[in-house]
Formats: C-alpha cells, structure tokens, sequence
C-alpha cells in the first residue's frame, strides 16, 4: 500500500499499486479533482515495504466523524504503526475479524453499535480476546468511565479532549501490554 497526498488539497489516500511497468502514474483525486503524478516504486521495494508493515502493529481507528478520524491517524501517523480505519461499529466487528488489530481506538457513541458492545462482542471470542481497546468519548470527564462502561472490558477511557502527546504516549503503553 502507498500513501499519497494530493498536492493541491492535501486530502490523504492509501492505494494498492498495480502491476505495471511504469514508473510513473497520473492520479486524479477524487476530492478536488486536481489530476498530479507520482513516481510508483519497483516491485522489489513495494514487498519490502509489505514486508515491514505486517511486522507493525494494527491500530484500528472507530468513529463516525470522518473528521475526528483523520484528527486521530494524524496524530499517530509518527507511531510505526498500521493505522486502520472503520467508520461504522458494523465495519469495526468487520474489520477486527479480517485484520486483527492489536488495538482499536474505539468512540462509545456510534450510529449502529455502542462502543462498549463492540468490545464485549470482541472480547468473547477466544482467538480476538488480546485485542486492546481505548474507548472514546465526550462523555467520559478526566479519563474516568461511568461504573456500567467500566465493566465492558475496555482496556483505557478517555475524552475526546486530548492533548496529541498524551494520546500518543497511552497507545504506545497498550501496544506493550
């Protein structure tokens, strides 16, 4: 996979590059429309690449704001991480199951699911049961959940009022647990 930025909008694409013998491709992003080039890499370094990002851990970012999610990928863009991301807890429980996430970041408030169900749901099967979670909220006040959310498995709460580098410093601390 290839993250590309377009120059124009700066908006942030993963691509799966094809197999051709160009070095070079032209893009159109689908959010301007501005149409820009990138030189695609030889075949040899994309596995590499491959190679090193399946030694990396998942993180699977959830929410319904696709704004909040790329706040979010922004700010751990600096972990060796593979972000992940799932706009909907259906396509969370979807996502975990195919990927294997180490940790999911996960927002309690979702139009389909409660984030507290999706981890109850994850945590009872044997073969996800290491999956560590970080719930979400602006209803959660100093990191501290209410006594119900405490007891639905999640490994760490927060609001969704954060300093970047203490976001950064808790995920890296469940990523060693």
């Amino acid at each position: 996979m290839l993250l590309i930025e377009c120059p124009s909008c700066a908006a942030r694409y993963k691509v799966k590059p094809g197999k051709t013998r160009k070095l070079t491709t032209s893009i159109k992003c689908p959010a301007c429309e501005h149409v820009f080039s990138i030189s695609l890499a030889d075949k040899a370094t994309v596995a590499s690449q491959e190679t090193n990002n399946a030694a990396r851990p998942k993180i699977l970012i959830v929410d319904d704001s696709n704004v909040f999610r790329n706040i979010l990928s922004d700010i751990l863009s600096s972990l060796d991480v593979n972000i992940l991301t799932a706009a909907s807890g259906n396509d969370a429980l979807q996502m975990i199951a195919q990927e294997h996430p180490q940790l999911v970041i996960l927002d309690l408030v979702l139009p389909d699911i409660s984030g507290a169900v999706i981890v109850q749901k994850i945590k009872s099967f044997r073969s996800l049961s290491a999956t560590r979670f970080l719930i979400l909220s602006g209803t959660i006040v100093n990191d501290t959940p209410t006594p119900e959310l405490a007891n639905c498995g999640a490994d760490a709460f927060s609001s969704k009022s954060f300093k970047p580098e203490q976001l950064r410093e808790r995920v890296a601390a469940l990523l060693k647990k």
